[in-house]
This record gives structure tokens, C-alpha cells and sequence, in this order.
């Protein structure tokens, strides 16, 4: 992820969460905060590329959509658009 996604990620979590942590946010989207933590040091899967994971949806979800899956995963842009012409 770049450093702008992920200070906007940052900014969302603290107004969504309201002071809670960046654990209580993971718990709600379903992944540890380990997991989390890796994709902010390398970017995201190859699973989100292919559509075999949809970690980015989900977060996206979590934050009422105030940031898009293909603002966090650019690369599973393809995918999305194969999955929503379907």
C-alpha cells in the first residue's frame, strides 16, 4: 500500500473506531492485525488480484465505503470489473 492509502486507512479507522485500535478494526473485518500489518509492509496479496480473496472489499465495507477496494488493492481492478460485468 502506498503512504497515502495508508494514512487515509489510518484516518478512517480513528473516525470509524472512535479511539479504539487498529486490532478492534482487523477484528471487525475478519483478519489479525499481524495480517494487516504485512500488507501495509508489502501491499496486498495476489489473491486479491485474482479474486480468490476480497480483503479490500471487506475493508472498504467496514469503512461505510469512504475509501474504495481499488484504492487500497489498484491491482485487483481487473478482477473486479471481470466479477461486476458478470
Amino acid at each position: 500500500m502506498d503512504e497515502i492509502t495508508i494514512k487515509k486507512i489510518n484516518a478512517l479507522v480513528a473516525k470509524h473506531f472512535d479511539g479504539r485500535t487498529r486490532t478492534d478494526f482487523c477484528n471487525a473485518c475478519g483478519f489479525s492485525i499481524e495480517l494487516f500489518s504485512n500488507w501495509i509492509r508489502r501491499g496486498m496479496p495476489a489473491s486479491e488480484w485474482t479474486g480468490k480473496t476480497q480483503h479490500a472489499a471487506k475493508i472498504a465495507e467496514v469503512l461505510q465505503h469512504e475509501i474504495s477496494p481499488l484504492e487500497i488493492c489498484p491491482g485487483a481492478g481487473q478482477y473486479m470489473a471481470a466479477k461486476e460485468a458478470a
